[in-house]
């Protein structure tokens, strides 16, 4: 019912979009025509170049049908087409559904309350009555055949409503009338409201014995029963998973152009934590480290950088798939891209955003605190922290469709992390018996490069003393610092491929 498209696209990409990623034997100026020629029939022409997002609630609902006839349907179904929408966008939208079913096209929705317009629109009417099919038929045979089930609606008769009951009765008595039966739907008065009236004013039991609720469909519904369903599923041409993935990227770079403000608003709230750590640290990184105080300082400037990089970067990451989650249910529903693509467009996305995130960090609290290693391995270190440490927030988001609950899930992925890195307490003093967990921990192995790059050559003897007692406290080794770099990026492959799977299964049972 709600209209799931994407926002920093304007109609036009969006309908251009949909032709190229499913209507692959269809040439490219082709496809232009068709997305031209469907503006126009939509009666989106004065907002064929706008962005969805500024859209009205009828020319959404327009843009949404387009998507999908843009790939030729022989069968369209929708639900609720009309919900939410005023009289006029209402009576445009339905306009357009009896073009496309003119054309050859099977179209079918659900409609609640429809107006007397809109339903005499209709072919063949289908009601539904708590769950079971009460009755089905021609529109414009539907008085009649309620009428041979005992149902005759006069413009005076007994009504299923109680207030117009009740409101009938005065004006009768007033007006010392006479009931007046009728076999015919009086003038001005809405066929759907009289069927509503019957539907829901006696109960099931008392329908069924007038004859509504057939255990057996009639010999002009039965007809489809035998219907092929492999002939009712449209045949989707699609094109390669690098053609996938080059309209995915290009749609993730048209959101960051044209809605950079959540990347704009982490790179600003990074840079802020980063000059209040420079000015708290400010040059400790080149002091005297025979001073055991000046060592301590270094490995808390540096833990307070790291975990500054898990903090923001992870609250980013829950809503990398939330935002989005049914643009991606429909899209993935309707084959216009397989998984892989489309994770891949979203990772490359995020990669970009924490990069520039990390360098704008790294630039601010490597020349303030003026750290002895090399910046670009600082940065590296950085990014490396960003991309893990998100994982597991990529993780929940794409597991729940609300995304609350991954953002109350998110002190359970971060808190214990300070705990088993080596951060508050040294891992030797941790119980053998959960001490374990630090190997699972992103932070612990970002804080270990850290250290070893930082530590191991301090300079004089008193001060590696300082630094090695640091890092044997922490149990860090600098020969194992190349089993770090593998630990981390175990973990980013680890949970991001768990994203990608929990992501497919949910896109699979939605479709």
């Amino acid at each position: 019912q709600q209209d799931a498209l994407h926002e920093s696209s304007t109609v036009r990409e969006a309908l251009m979009f949909s032709a190229r990623l499913r209507c692959a034997s269809r040439p490219y100026k082709d496809n232009i025509e068709k997305v031209n020629d469907l503006i126009q029939e939509l009666g989106l022409i004065s907002c064929a170049d706008r962005k969805i997002s500024t859209l009205s609630g009828g020319e959404r609902r327009r843009t949404s049908i387009g998507i999908e006839l843009v790939a030729d349907p022989s069968i369209l179904f929708l639900d609720e087409p009309t919900s939410g929408l005023d009289s006029f966008a209402a009576k445009q939208v339905l306009g357009l559904l009896q073009r496309v079913a003119q054309a050859g096209n099977t179209v079918l929705f659900t409609i609640h309350q429809p107006s007397s317009d809109v339903f005499r629109s209709f072919d063949r009417l289908i009601l539904l009555q708590k769950g079971q099919m009460m009755y089905q038929g021609m529109t414009k045979t539907v008085t009649m055949d309620f009428e041979r089930l005992g149902y005759r609606y006069g413009r005076n008769s007994e009504c299923r409503c109680t207030l117009q009951c009740c409101c009938q009765s005065l004006i009768l008595n007033l007006l010392q009338l006479s009931t007046i039966y009728a076999y015919s739907i009086p003038d001005n008065y809405n066929p759907a409201d009289w069927i509503l009236d019957v539907a829901q004013g006696d109960s099931m039991e008392m329908l069924e014995s007038h004859g509504f609720f057939p255990t057996e469909h009639s010999q002009d519904f039965s007809q489809y029963q035998d219907y092929n369903r492999a002939s009712m599923k449209q045949t989707v041409h699609k094109v390669s998973c690098c053609i996938e993935l080059e309209m995915l990227l290009h749609r993730e770079m048209i959101s960051l152009i044209r809605n950079p403000t959540p990347m704009i608003a982490n790179v600003l709230i990074t840079a802020f934590l980063s000059v209040v750590f420079g000015i708290i640290f400010l040059g400790v990184g080149n002091d005297d480290r025979s001073n055991m105080l000046v060592v301590q300082a270094v490995v808390g400037a540096l833990v307070n950088t790291l975990m500054a990089v898990m903090m923001g970067q992870s609250q980013n990451a829950l809503m990398i798939f939330s935002g989005e989650r049914p643009l991606f249910m429909r899209e993935y529903s309707t084959n216009h891209y397989t998984i892989g693509p489309y994770f891949f467009s979203k990772l490359v996305s995020e990669a970009l955003q924490s990069c520039v995130a990390m360098m704008v960090q790294a630039l601010i609290t490597y020349f303030m605190i003026r750290f002895e290693m090399n910046f670009f391995i600082f940065f590296v270190i950085l990014f490396a922290m960003a991309m893990t440490s998100t994982a597991v927030c990529v993780l929940l988001g794409a597991a729940f469709a609300d995304p609350k609950i991954p953002a109350a899930l998110f002190p359970l992925v971060v808190v214990p992390q300070f705990y088993f890195s080596g951060v508050f307490i040294a891992t030797n003093l941790i119980p053998v018996g959960i001490r374990w967990i630090q190997w699972l921990c992103s932070l612990k192995y970002a804080a270990g490069l850290a250290y070893i790059y930082e530590l191991d050559d301090c300079g004089s003897e008193l001060a590696d003393a300082n630094c090695s007692a640091i890092l044997l406290q922490n149990n860090v080794s600098p020969d194992d610092k190349w089993w770090y770099w593998l630990a981390l990026l175990a973990i980013f492959c680890v949970f991001r491929l768990a994203a990608l799977l929990v992501l497919r299964k949910k896109g699979c049972d939605f479709s």
